[in-house]
């Protein structure tokens, strides 16, 4: 769990507020160093703002990693 590693997670986050939740992050003095933005792909409606905030991240040359996780509970 990322949490128990020191992340600060964030679960169902809209991607358009991806920035802001960095720049709280960033403003946080420290407390706040490293972040995990869970996005549920089934929530599509919100992702057409997901390149530009990606984009936004980008241009502040904040480092970001993307990981997709698909989960079923067929076993």
């Amino acid at each position: 769990c990322l949490e128990d590693l020191g992340w600060f997670v964030v679960d169902n986050l809209p991607p358009a507020l991806i920035p802001t939740m960095v720049e709280l992050g960033a403003r946080s003095q420290g407390n706040v160093a490293r972040i995990a933005v869970v996005v549920d792909v089934r929530g599509r409606r919100f992702f057409d703002n997901l390149r530009e905030s990606l984009a936004d991240l980008e241009s502040k040359h904040v480092t970001r990693r993307i990981v997709f996780l698909e989960s079923s509970d067929d076993a």
